[in-house]
């Protein structure tokens, strides 16, 4: 058990994301969507959001481009991740565990590092359900917090299927080399983009790294990761 001292996020419910993986071939739907259904578990009302698409699209492309054994391994792995990526509160960050597994499969030589810059750029792409194409979001919105992003189950897999079949087609191209997310308008407070950020593992270093609210800044002098036992772990890198 870990905790980190730092900004508390507010309690936030959870959102379910994925069922094991299951391909059904069943009328009345592409093998696309049938596939994509197995994976996506939309909330009440019907809705889905970026980040559960983003992840099960991600298995998609991997299934689409490396085959069935590593789609299953990114299935496994991230099932895993999402534990590690889970707040106190229970809330799943999905980006950041889908992220993590795609990292992992890369370690593991299941992906090379040019396959998995094109399987998160073709599933960033495709993931998104709003006018922000810069950014993935949850469906933890509120009246004050505009990052939330949900569509219907039938909207969402259609408009992905839509630019998928253009990329494996050749009709879209989509730039590996492209980060999409580096300078996002707004995001949620709980999550980055001028709000905290907690990474176990950062892109650069692999090490901790926390982003505090800009209100913050000059206000707090280390955050430190500590165990239960009040001993310390690591201490995070202020950015």
């Amino acid at each position: 058990m870990q905790s980190v001292k730092a900004v508390q996020a507010s309690p936030q419910p959870n959102v379910p994301v994925s069922a094991p993986i299951e391909e059904n071939n069943s009328e009345g739907g592409s093998p696309f969507e049938e596939f994509m259904r197995a994976l996506v578990v939309p909330a009440q009302g019907d809705q889905v959001n970026e980040e559960e698409l983003y992840a099960a699209l991600l298995q998609e492309r991997i299934k689409k481009l490396v085959g069935d054994e590593a789609a299953e391994e990114y299935q496994t792995l991230f099932q895993e991740k999402k534990v590690g990526w889970r707040r106190a509160d229970g809330v799943e960050r999905i980006e950041d565990a889908a992220n993590d597994t795609i990292d992992a499969l890369v370690a593991a030589n299941t992906l090379t590092a040019e396959q998995a810059a094109q399987v998160k750029a073709e599933a960033f792409r495709a993931a998104q359900l709003d006018d922000n194409t810069e950014a993935l979001w949850d469906g933890r919105g509120s009246e004050n917090d505009p990052s939330i992003a949900l569509s219907t189950l039938e909207s969402a897999l259609l408009s992905a299927r839509t630019l998928i079949e253009k990329i494996d087609s050749g009709e879209e191209i989509i730039d590996p080399e492209v980060n999409m997310e580096a300078q996002p308008t707004e995001g949620n407070p709980n999550d980055g983009a001028e709000g905290f950020l907690f990474k176990p593992v950062s892109e650069s270093d692999g090490k901790l790294v926390v982003l505090l609210p800009q209100a913050l800044t000059g206000q707090i002098e280390q955050v430190v990761l500590k165990d239960l036992q009040d001993k310390e772990i690591e201490k995070g890198r202020l950015c």
